[in-house]
């Protein structure tokens, strides 16, 4: 999942090195949440929490590194 994440993250920021320089992992979260189809099933519901965990968590840690340099 995480790997899936990185290549997302990746295959974005490529999309918008243009216009944003500084992307986080939540920005990522407007583009990925609209292609979790979210149903009265209990699965799709926490895909959609653990995806938003996952980048969340990613990037209080980006944010903590930067913070170190």
């Amino acid at each position: 999942m995480i790997g899936f994440i990185k290549w997302l993250i990746q295959e974005y920021k490529a999309y918008k090195v243009s216009v944003i320089n500084n992307i986080t992992y939540m920005d990522c979260w407007s583009y990925i949440a609209p292609t979790i189809p979210i149903t009265e099933d209990p699965i799709s519901t926490r895909i959609y929490v653990m995806v938003f965990k996952a980048l969340s968590d990613a990037d209080e840690r980006e944010k903590a590194e930067r913070e170190k340099k």
